[in-house]
């Protein structure tokens, strides 16, 4: 994921035709991400069922 899709997605806020932004943290003009919500984040879009059943049958 890039830096411009993260201020893009920050910026923008949660809306229903775009991808939904991570949780951050803002420390003054400074923004951290803490490992663990990126990780839910991606987790969240990793389940695709036609990749699974090519698992499945692998």
């Amino acid at each position: 994921m890039s830096r411009s899709f993260l201020r893009q997605s920050r910026m923008e806020g949660n809306r229903d035709t775009r991808t939904p932004a991570p949780k951050f943290i803002k420390v003054g003009r400074a923004v951290r991400y803490l490992k663990e919500d990126l990780d839910a984040w991606l987790d969240s879009f990793y389940r695709q069922s036609h990749l699974m059943d090519q698992r499945e049958a692998a």
